[in-house]
C-alpha cells in the first residue's frame, strides 16, 4: 500500500452530486505529507476518469442517503491496482482549492451560482 500514497493523492470537488473538478497532490521526501507546500509538496490540475467519477458520485450518493444533502464536497483517493481508495471524503467545511480549476468560468463563481440557486428555491 506504501506505493500507492507514494504516487500521490487525488481529489475531486462537487457541487451537489455535479463534479466539477479535480488535482492531484505529490509529497516529497522533504515535505512528508502532501499539504506541506511550503516544504516541497506540491499539486496540479488533474482530470479523472470516469471510473474515477463515478466512485466519487457513490460516495456522495452515499452519504445523501444518510438524509444529509451534499451541497459542496471533496473526495480524496489514492490510485491502487483495485481501482480508486478512498482516503478522506469532507462535506462539511471541504478545503476547495479553486486555484487549481483552468476552466473558463471560475470555480468560485459556479460555486456562488449554485447557493444563490439553492437559496432561491428556498423561497419560490
Amino acid at each position: 500500500m506504501q506505493d500507492e500514497f507514494n504516487q500521490g493523492e487525488y481529489s475531486m470537488i462537487f457541487l451537489g452530486s455535479d463534479f466539477q473538478y479535480g488535482w492531484s497532490r505529490y509529497r516529497t521526501a522533504k515535505s512528508g505529507n502532501y499539504n506541506n507546500v511550503h516544504r516541497g509538496a506540491y499539486s496540479k490540475e488533474y482530470a479523472p476518469s470516469n471510473e474515477e467519477i463515478m466512485f466519487g458520485k457513490a460516495i456522495v450518493d452515499t452519504y445523501e442517503a444518510t438524509g444529509y444533502p451534499v451541497r459542496n464536497g471533496r473526495i480524496d483517493f489514492i490510485k491502487a491496482q483495485t481501482g480508486p481508495l478512498l482516503s478522506e471524503a469532507e462535506f462539511i467545511n471541504p478545503m476547495l482549492l479553486s486555484c487549481h480549476d483552468s476552466r473558463d468560468e471560475p470555480y468560485a463563481l459556479r460555486f456562488a451560482k449554485y447557493f444563490i440557486g439553492q437559496a432561491n428555491n428556498q423561497y419560490e
